[in-house]
């Protein structure tokens, strides 16, 4: 509580009546020196323990001084505010106000006052001032706490369940109907037999399984992924999770609380992931083929039966245009269940009836020709007689160039129709080119050493490709491998290595963890601690990445590598326990840059943890886990010369 003296601020305020001034507050605004003068005349005649105590002073004298050591920039404002309710008669003044402590400290108040109407009223006003700033922060922190509860709600984007289990009534919000395309009114009545409607009949089942394990009290939560029937007739994938939230006394389940979440998008990428990565693996094996090939009937076969064995196409034939007077397309290889299809027919690559198919077309533009409806496609109708008889739906022809000329098509066909997708699309595209070039080597040649820089650059292109797959199904550790490699070669060239051995190095560097293609998203994507099976799954990746470029030729130990780079030289890395000089120098080089990239990235489980403890580390198990010309190497490249990990 303050008393206040306005005796003299009420005897300025006079003055501007007399001198005319009609809109007190736009005046004062517009002359803040005003605003200043007019606080000055104000004094400050008493002040209780609370009052000494919000601003900070130890005595009254302190508040006798200017008052506006004690205003803010608000301040002046609500003081003019006050002043207008004085100018306009009123009897009361109530009003939220900033301070400022002695110490500086910003206070949050409300003030109440009576306004004085003569200069009796004017000479004791008492002031009376709570202080709210505990209040105000308070409040805005609910405001803040809201406001991020409203960003996750918003953000999960997820449908709620409830489910009283002994009636089987049940509770759903708008969202959970909405992502299988209705809204709620469209289901009522809804129960828990709605939800058995719309769910997948295989994973019904399973997800009974997994509600009865619940029940029995072996697990605390329930989740399944399963499959709803969409509006529209299409399946829709959501992790549903739940718990028990409610139990009788007798042990019996009473009431079940959860969410849906839409996860097809998500499956979809899996999807298109898997497949990414079976078509890469054949892709991989054909460069192997490529490398071996001694003659163009060995590399046709060789080509068409792994697309077919590895893919599962209905059928793979390689045909040569011919420069006979009708343009045929004779088969010089073929390989899959339905080659009778090929027997007795006639295609052309002339621009004729019988060259308006996918080969004949592929040949002629030089362009990959996709033809995913057979029997709707008019230029195809020579020969959809026979592909219906042996249910073939859909097809893709790419040209195999040998410089500028195509001098071979590379048909695949399959009994489904729309088979072949963007990305498929893309690779195969990008293998014709591959086989096209390997093509022109054994026909010409000549000029070995360049054809055979360009063989390395399709591998390397290939191994990047295979990375790159790797790092869309881990968002966390996107960019990893690149760190990774870029770090082992900067080492490598500190420690003096050649052009050739280094380029070695950053190939398997790229792909040194292309094993964990094979660990299941849900694994390497999960916050949180894995369990030790998991754990031991995710330690089969070097053996993994091993296995998958088993048939691959390269003229550095990039299998090797990849096995290796989880070796310490004590004998305590996996897969092997090598130790010492079982261990490739390259593969110690991998092991030295992995630790320090993995331990400054940010992981899904924790936070980055800084170079400062990466480089703490590798100096902790230098000369026992890792090679002491190589940490020292690493840790001079980055302390001394600069090197920004």
């Amino acid at each position: 509580m303050l008393e206040e003296d306005a005796t003299l601020t009420l005897k300025e305020m006079a003055k501007f009546r007399q001198a005319g001034i009609e809109d007190l507050q736009d005046y004062l605004r517009q002359n803040p020196a005003e605003v200043d003068r007019l606080a000055s005349t104000v004094r400050i005649s008493g002040a209780n323990p609370a009052a000494l105590r919000l601003f900070g002073v130890d005595s009254l004298n302190e508040l006798r001084t200017d008052i506006q050591n004690f205003f803010t920039a608000s301040t002046h404002e609500t003081f003019i505010q006050e002043l207008e309710a004085i100018w306009q008669g009123e009897r009361w003044f109530q009003q939220e106000i900033q301070f400022k402590t002695k110490a500086g400290n910003i206070r949050q108040c409300m003030i109440s006052l009576p306004l004085p109407t003569s200069p009796d009223s004017a000479r004791h006003i008492p002031v009376s001032i709570l202080d709210i700033t505990g209040q105000k922060q308070a409040e805005r922190d609910m405001l803040e706490e809201r406001r991020r509860l409203q960003e996750v709600l918003w953000g999960t984007d997820v449908g709620t369940w409830e489910w009283n289990v002994q009636t089987g009534e049940t509770r759903f919000n708008e969202r959970w109907a909405e992502i299988i395309g209705y809204s709620l009114a469209e289901l009522a009545p809804i129960s828990i037999r709605t939800w058995e409607a719309l769910t997948h009949p295989e994973d019904l089942k399973e997800s009974g399984e997994r509600i009865e394990e619940v029940f029995a009290r072996k697990t605390q939560t329930y989740e399944q992924e399963v499959r709803m029937r969409h509006k529209d007739g299409h399946w829709v994938w959501v992790l549903d999770r739940g718990k028990v939230v409610e139990w009788a006394e007798d042990g019996r389940p009473l009431r079940m609380s959860g969410t849906h979440l839409d996860i097809t998008a998500r499956k979809n990428a899996e999807e298109r992931l898997k497949r990414l990565s079976d078509i890469r693996d054949v892709l991989l094996q054909c460069y192997a083929t490529m490398h071996a090939a001694t003659s163009e009937d060995a590399l046709f076969a060789e080509t068409a039966k792994l697309l077919y064995k590895a893919r599962g196409y209905a059928l793979v034939w390689i045909g040569i245009p011919q420069d006979d007077a009708d343009k045929t397309i004779k088969p010089a290889a073929t390989a899959g269940d339905e080659s009778a299809y090929l027997e007795g027919l006639v295609i052309h690559w002339a621009d004729d009836e019988l060259g308006q198919g996918p080969s004949g077309k592929a040949i002629r533009s030089g362009e990959v020709q996709v033809t995913q409806d057979l029997a709707g496609s008019y230029a195809f109708q020579p020969w959809a007689a026979v592909a219906k008889a042996h249910a073939l739906n859909s097809a893709v022809a790419v040209p195999i160039k040998a410089g500028d000329k195509v001098v071979a098509v590379v048909n695949i066909y399959s009994t489904a129709p729309d088979a072949f997708r963007d990305e498929e699309l893309s690779l195969v595209t990008e293998f014709g080119r591959d086989l096209g070039t390997t093509l022109h080597n054994l026909r010409l040649r000549a000029d070995r050493r360049r054809l055979h820089k360009e063989l390395e650059g399709a591998a390397f292109n290939a191994v990047r490709a295979l990375a790159a797959t790797l790092e869309k199904r881990d968002p966390y550790t996107s960019g990893h491998q690149d760190k990774v490699a870029d770090l082992s070669v900067a080492i490598g060239q500190k420690l003096g290595w050649d052009e050739f051995r280094l380029q070695g190095l950053r190939l398997g560097a790229i792909i040194h963890d292309i094993g964990k293609i094979y660990v299941p998203a849900e694994i390497l994507n999960r916050p949180g601690k894995l369990s030790a099976g998991e754990f031991a799954l995710i330690k089969e990746h070097p053996q993994v990445g091993y296995d998958i470029l088993s048939e691959v030729t390269f003229p550095w130990p990039i299998k090797e590598m990849v096995r290796q780079h989880h070796e310490r030289i004590d004998g305590s890395g996996y897969p092997d326990g090598l130790k010492g000089n079982e261990i490739l120098d390259e593969a110690k080089i991998i092991a030295v840059a992995d630790v320090v990239e993995a331990i400054t990235s940010h992981r899904p489980y924790r936070p980055g943890r800084g170079l400062d403890t990466a480089l703490a580390e590798i100096e902790r198990g230098r000369g026992t886990i890792y090679e002491p010309s190589i940490v020292d190497a690493c840790l001079d490249l980055i302390r001394n010369d600069g090197y920004s990990v």
